[in-house]
């Protein structure tokens, strides 16, 4: 019976591994060309562009390099990435590199700043038919410790596959991610993490030393929603408590608004989601995060400590409203994000190419920028130039515009 056992444990890990390699066929190779300019500095010191920022700039020309992955989609292949591994690509364009070594250029034809993705449309379809693409799985199949495979160019030395596990599903900046203990390197970044029957189950994006490598991917599920172009965010409309004693570990419901289908139940326990066990408020939020439709099952334990298992439909989290503004940012949309004046389109003013999709402004003409109604107040000033302050990713970038002279102009601090 034991000898049974390994020889079916056996012919499941041979499968498992033909479908990693076949997968592994539809991951590649993306490299980015940037144009870029910078002040001619003789002396390489900072310094000296602070008082001489007027000199000409120097134009030159950047590559960078990434991964992406073969989909089908409507009928059509096309490569998805990451946004951070295209933006500022030269014409929206990047080069494509197969895993048989085929090359050609691809466009970008739809992208997402907030939660990093993009598409890359395909030239040539029907010369490219033979192209290996993967299934998408569905996210309420996405458990903790599941096993996974990150496949990508990591480290910029040809496309690899690694293993590891689902281990949480952190939140950060408002975004749900899937942890993985998956050693992701620079490079895999817009690859693919897979589970072991070769289905896309997420998108990897980031990583963390600190002090081993932590990996972080995109969920498949918001991967769908912006495939479908869909913006609908679905709630439960109640806050948490989390419960972390030495009895149990879950979280209780604190409170209700008048239109949650849990309005009944405050003080009961979240125990699954759609059948998944619920233990953090992290948790809960990755799944409302990821919801693709309104429907969703709630297992509950009451104050009476009975169980009782609920068919709810979750109501629709407002959309932030996207604003044009004009002057000097004419056509520029941005957006309250989390709190934050978030550009989300740079429209075609004068002095767009300063700004990048997802750009926070932080610092407009020595105002501080708290919403969007100060940022159009201080536009509608009169002024002949303009300084602004941003946070760009990790970093802060100062410059101005018109007139108005400020010393740091066009530094930029990375921590």
């Amino acid at each position: 019976m034991k000898f049974l056992l390994f020889v079916i444990m056996c012919v499941m890990t041979v499968f498992s591994n033909e479908k990693i390699l076949k997968a592994k066929k539809s991951v590649v190779t993306i490299h980015t060309i940037q144009d870029n300019e910078q002040t001619w500095n003789p002396f390489q010191d900072p310094i000296f562009n602070m008082f001489f920022d007027r000199l000409p700039k120097q134009s030159f020309e950047t590559v960078s390099s990434g991964s992406g992955t073969i989909i089908s989609y409507r009928k059509k292949k096309f490569i998805l990435t990451c946004y951070h591994v295209v933006k500022g690509a030269k014409n929206d364009k990047v080069r494509i590199t197969l895993f048989n070594g085929k090359r050609f250029w691809a466009k970008i034809c739809q992208r997402d700043a907030k939660h990093d993705l993009a598409l890359l449309e395909i030239p040539e379809q029907d010369s490219l038919e033979t192209l290996e693409s993967v299934q998408l799985v569905e996210q309420d199949r996405i458990t903790e410790t599941e096993e996974v495979y990150a496949i990508g160019n990591g480290g910029g030395i040809g496309v690899s596959v690694v293993n590891g596990i689902i281990s949480a599903f952190p939140t950060y900046d408002g975004n749900v991610f899937l942890q993985t203990t998956v050693g992701i390197n620079p490079g895999n970044s817009g690859g693919g993490l897979l589970n072991k029957e070769g289905e896309l189950i997420g998108v990897p994006n980031a990583i963390l030393i600190k002090p081993n490598v932590i990996g972080f991917c995109i969920p498949i599920a918001r991967v769908l929603k912006f495939l479908n172009q869909d913006q609908v965010q679905w709630s439960l409309a109640i806050k948490v408590t989390q419960i972390d004693d030495d009895k149990r570990l879950g979280i209780k419901i604190s409170d209700a608004s008048e239109d949650s289908p849990l309005k009944d139940y405050v003080g009961s326990i979240i125990t699954s989601f759609n059948g998944s066990p619920i233990h953090k408020v992290e948790e809960l939020l990755f799944y409302e995060d990821t919801l693709v439709q309104s429907k969703a099952n709630i297992g509950l334990e009451l104050p009476s400590k009975k169980n009782k298992e609920l068919s709810v439909t979750l109501i629709k989290a407002p959309i932030k409203e996207k604003i044009v503004l004009t002057g000097v940012l004419k056509g520029m949309q941005v957006q309250d994000i989390d709190g934050h004046v978030t550009v989300v389109e740079r429209g075609e003013g004068p002095y767009s190419d300063n700004f990048e999709e997802g750009d926070i402004i932080t610092i407009l003409n020595n105002t501080k920028i708290d919403s969007i109604k100060t940022i159009q107040d201080v536009l509608k000033l009169p002024s002949v130039g303009f300084s602004f302050t941003i946070q760009r990713g990790n970093g802060i970038v100062s410059f101005s515009v018109g007139q108005t002279r400020q010393p740091n102009h066009g530094r930029s601090f990375f921590s």
